[in-house]
């Protein structure tokens, strides 16, 4: 009777030792993912922290919380002392999720949205454009208040 009681205890110590290495080979692949979950989350922060903080631009753009794109690329205008490349306006307003799609659509969406407004936007140089003196200050939109945190 021991010896029927033995095997069977060797059996399954032997099944044991089987799922402890399948646990083991699963704790390795899983913490392969986790390490490489790291690295993208790091290259994200990165990239975050140069969109948000590098550039003349990128000042307060944390402040400008949201409005029509002519407000928030005046805002980003005046942050920048007045001008500003496109380009760069295009990539803090993708940064902040207010344009989307590529770049050149997007481009052509803030081109398009300054030329509307010839009160408060020149072209000052070919790919470049300029906050007017009198539109230093915002006005809200009719109908629209302005934002405490603009101010």
């Amino acid at each position: 009777m021991t010896d029927g009681f033995e095997t069977y205890l060797l059996q399954q110590l032997e099944l044991k030792r089987d799922e402890l290495d399948e646990q083991r080979r699963r704790l390795r692949r899983v913490e392969g993912d986790v390490a490489r979950i790291r690295e993208m989350v790091g290259l994200y922060l990165q990239y975050r922290e140069t969109v948000t903080s590098s550039g003349p631009l990128a000042a307060n753009v944390t402040r400008i919380k949201g409005g029509r794109i002519a407000d928030i690329a005046a805002g980003l205008l005046r942050d920048s002392g007045g001008r500003a490349r496109v380009v760069d306006l295009v990539r803090q307003l993708q940064a902040m999720g207010r344009l989307n799609g590529d770049t050149r659509s997007a481009y052509g969406t803030l081109v398009k949205t300054m030329q509307r407004y010839p009160e408060r936007f020149s072209h000052s140089a070919p790919g470049e454009f300029a906050l007017l003196e009198d539109a230093l200050t915002l006005t809200p939109a009719p109908g629209r208040t302005r934002d405490p945190a603009d101010a």
